[in-house]
C-alpha cells in the first residue's frame, strides 16, 4: 500500500500539533507501508520559498505563487487549487498512491475530485472563530471545510466531540470516523519534587480557546493563606506573547519549551491545569497523564476520549473561580490526589502509535478497494441514531425477540453464525450442538445491538450463516447491508 500524506506544516519544523502528528504518525506508518510526505506552501510570510529550507522528512514540496490580482476569496482559492494540482499531478501519475491523506482544509481543494482521499479534521478553525463571528475570510474557509467533510472518501476525526461538531456545524450527512490518536508514552516520566508543589499550564497562549487567561486569574485569586501554608510553584509553558495586562505576580516560570526540557517540565509538575474551552482532542492532557500529573480538565470536549471519571482527572469549568476552588481542594487534600503517579500513567498506556496506525490502515484499505460508501453509511448520523433507538425501545424489542429466535433457531445449521439483532447474553442459550453464535454488537459491556451492517470488517466468507433476527428496518441502507452480509456469509442468509 502506498499513501501520500499532504500537509501544510513541515513535520521537521514544528509550529503546532499538526506538524507533530505528521512527524510521529508518518514514522510509525512507514514501518508498515510505503509513505511519502508532500508539503504545500501557500506563499505566505511564514513559508520558506525554496526546497532547501524544507526538512529531510519531506519528500515533495509544492509552492504556490499567486499571479491573479483579486480580492475575491473564491477566485484566489480556485487559482491556488489549480496550481497545487498542476504541480502535484506528475507525482501522483508517476508514483500512483493508493490513498491521498489530506491533513488540513487548506490542502483539500486541489484533490477534492479524486476518489481515493482521506481527510483528517484535527481542528475546525472556522467553527472556533465562529464563536466570535465569521468574517469574509473565515466564511470562505468554512465552505472549504464543509466541502471536505461532504466529499472525502473517508473523513477522520479523533474524538466524539469533533464528530458532533461535524454533524452540528459542518455537514449533517457526513460520516466522521472516530479513530484513536497516538503518542510515545516512553518519552515521559515522573520526577515530582518533594520540597514544593508544582502547578503548571501547558499550551498555546491563545485567548478564547485554551483558557490560559482563566488559569492566571485563578492563580491570582487563591487565598494567600494557602500559599503561606504550602510551598507552591506556578508555571506557564507555551508559545505566544503574554499580554502585559494579565496577572503574573505568582508565576515562577513563563517559557516555551521543547524536547527534553518539555518532558522534564511535565515530569516535575504535580498538577496540570487544562481549562480549554474548545479542544478537538487535547494531546497536552495525555502528556500530563503519562507524566503522572493530577489533571484538572474541562469535560465535554475531545479530552473525554481518555479522561476516566474518578481515576485520572478532576473536572473543572473554564472559569477562574471554579479553577481556584479546585486548586485549593487539591492543595488541602494531598493524600487523596498525590502519590498515585503510576496508576495515572497506566490509565493512558493504550494510546499508542501502533494502535493509531492500525486503525488508519483499516480505513485506507476500504478507500483503496472502493468500499468507502459502505464505510460512510455505517458511520453516518442516521446510523448513530440506532443507539438511541436501542435505549428507548429495548423492552419492546426483547419481548418480541424470543419467539422470533425460537422459529429461526430451528433453521440454523452447524458452524459459525453471525447474529444481528440480539446481544451475546440473549443468544447464549441457543448455542451448542456444533453452532457458534456470534453477536454483531457495539459497546458489548453495555449490551447494545449493532445494526450497522453496511460495513463489517471481516474477510469474505468468514461465517457459515448470517441471521438478521430483528431490526432490518433500522438499517440506514438496506441494499448495501445485504451486499455486505452476502460478502461475508459462506452459505445462508436468513432475514427474520
Amino acid at each position: 500500500m502506498k499513501v501520500l500524506l499532504v500537509t501544510k506544516e513541515d513535520p521537521g519544523h514544528l509550529v503546532g500539533g499538526l506538524g507533530t502528528f505528521i512527524r510521529d504518525f508518518s514514522a510509525a506508518l512507514k514501518v508498515k507501508i510505503d509513505v511519502r510526505i508532500m508539503l504545500v506552501r501557500l506563499n505566505r510570510r511564514e513559508d520558506p520559498d525554496s526546497k532547501e529550507d524544507s526538512s529531510t522528512l519531506v519528500d515533495y514540496v509544492v509552492s504556490v505563487h499567486r499571479s491573479c490580482d483579486s480580492y475575491d476569496r473564491d477566485v484566489l482559492k480556485a487559482e491556488e487549487a489549480n496550481e497545487i494540482l498542476a504541480q502535484s499531478w506528475p507525482v501522483i501519475s508517476e508514483w500512483q498512491p493508493d490513498v491521498i491523506h489530506l491533513n488540513d482544509r487548506q490542502v483539500w481543494m486541489p484533490f477534492r475530485n479524486l476518489p481515493n482521499t482521506v481527510f483528517s479534521l484535527h481542528l475546525s478553525m472556522p467553527d472556533l472563530v465562529g464563536l466570535r463571528g465569521l468574517d469574509t475570510f473565515w466564511f470562505n474557509e468554512l465552505k472549504v471545510e464543509k466541502d471536505a467533510c461532504a466529499r472525502a472518501g473517508a473523513l477522520v476525526v479523533y474524538s466524539k466531540f469533533m464528530q458532533k461538531v461535524v454533524w452540528d456545524k459542518l455537514c449533517d450527512f457526513a460520516s466522521p470516523l472516530v479513530l484513536p490518536l497516538g503518542f510515545d508514552s516512553s518519552r515521559y516520566h515522573t520526577a515530582k519534587p518533594d520540597d514544593r508543589i508544582v502547578i503548571s499550564y501547558f499550551g498555546r497562549l491563545a485567548q478564547g480557546q485554551k483558557g490560559f487567561v482563566e488559569y492566571l486569574q485563578a492563580v491570582d485569586l487563591i487565598d494567600q493563606s494557602f500559599l503561606d501554608k504550602y510551598d507552591v510553584e506556578f508555571n506557564v509553558y507555551g508559545k505566544g506573547e503574554m499580554p502585559d495586562w494579565l496577572p503574573v505576580r505568582r508565576i515562577t516560570n513563563i517559557a516555551f519549551l521543547e524536547g527534553d526540557e518539555l518532558t522534564d517540565a511535565f515530569a516535575q509538575s504535580h498538577v496540570v491545569v487544562m481549562p480549554s474551552k474548545y479542544e478537538p482532542f487535547g494531546l497536552v492532557g495525555l502528556e500530563a497523564l503519562a507524566s503522572g500529573c493530577v489533571l484538572l480538565a474541562t469535560e465535554g470536549q475531545g479530552m473525554d476520549e481518555y479522561l476516566i471519571p474518578g481515576k485520572n482527572y478532576v473536572a473543572i469549568r473554564p472559569d477562574p473561580f471554579d479553577i481556584k476552588q479546585k486548586l485549593e481542594q487539591v492543595l488541602t487534600n494531598p493524600g487523596k490526589y498525590f502519590g498515585r503517579e503510576h496508576s495515572i500513567m497506566d490509565s493512558v498506556s493504550r494510546w499508542t502509535w501502533d494502535r493509531c496506525v492500525n486503525e488508519h490502515l483499516k480505513v485506507y484499505h476500504q478507500v483503496m478497494t472502493g468500499r468507502a460508501p459502505f464505510l460512510k453509511w455505517a458511520n453516518g448520523k442516521i446510523a448513530s441514531s440506532c443507539e438511541q433507538w436501542w435505549k428507548e425501545n429495548g423492552d419492546k424489542r426483547k419481548s418480541l425477540l424470543e419467539p422470533v429466535f425460537q422459529m429461526v433457531s430451528d433453521k440454523l445449521h452447524q458452524g459459525k453464525i453471525l447474529v444481528i439483532g440480539a446481544t451475546e447474553h440473549e443468544i447464549v442459550t441457543y448455542s451448542g450442538e456444533g453452532r457458534e453464535l456470534i453477536p454483531h454488537s457495539f459497546y458489548p459491556r453495555m449490551g447494545y445491538v449493532n445494526f450497522h451492517t453496511e460495513y463489517i470488517l471481516i474477510p469474505p466468507d468468514s461465517v457459515d450463516e448470517s441471521v438478521f433476527i430483528y431490526g432490518p428496518e433500522f438499517v440506514p441502507n438496506f441494499d448495501l447491508s445485504m451486499r455486505e452480509l452476502y460478502r461475508i456469509t459462506k452459505h445462508t442468509l436468513i432475514i427474520g
